[in-house]
């Protein structure tokens, strides 16, 4: 996209996407950034993860390499990390809304923060962004919750983290 340089994207903003030059669905569909980048032609790239539930998340899936999209972002405040040097970050989130966590938690580890994260879905297959978390940051600091049960304790994800703080 031209421009795209100037836009300045910060752990946990969004964009508000859809497939260009299509008249439904009307609306774009609010995406927080999951992970930024530059490839080696110099061009910066973006990923958003998301969850196919209607159509504008079924058009968006129908894209293919070389497809433009419209976007308005980046949208939405960031976090001033500085102050937590000193401390050890608690990131939590489920479902759709963890993905918003990637840039904040590559953010901390970059500035030597200690974080965990506590991450829910309705199973092991909603914890979105599961394996690039465990990559970033290893498997121990990560907590999960499911309601089934399939992965990590049962119940919401605040199960774990009422545990992890007991803990302390």
């Amino acid at each position: 996209h031209p421009g795209s340089d100037s836009i300045s994207i910060l752990p946990v903003q969004c964009a508000m996407i859809r497939p260009r030059s299509r008249y439904e669905p009307l609306l774009r569909r609010a995406m927080a950034f999951f992970r930024v980048g530059r490839a080696p032609d110099g061009q910066r790239w973006t990923e958003f993860l998301y969850q196919i539930l209607g159509r504008g998340t079924q058009a968006l899936a129908r894209l293919r390499e070389g497809d433009e999209v419209e976007l308005l972002g980046s949208l939405g405040n960031s976090f001033d990390i500085t102050a937590a040097r000193e401390l050890e970050a608690l990131l939590g989130g489920g479902g759709t809304g963890s993905p918003a966590l990637y840039l904040l938690a590559g953010s901390l580890l970059e500035q030597g923060v200690r974080l965990r994260l506590f991450l829910g879905g309705a199973s092991q297959g909603d914890l979105c962004g599961y394996a690039d978390f465990v990559q970033l940051l290893g498997e121990e600091r990560i907590h999960c919750a499911t309601d089934d049960g399939s992965w990590g304790d049962r119940g919401f994800v605040t199960a774990p983290l009422q545990s992890y703080l007991e803990r302390l």
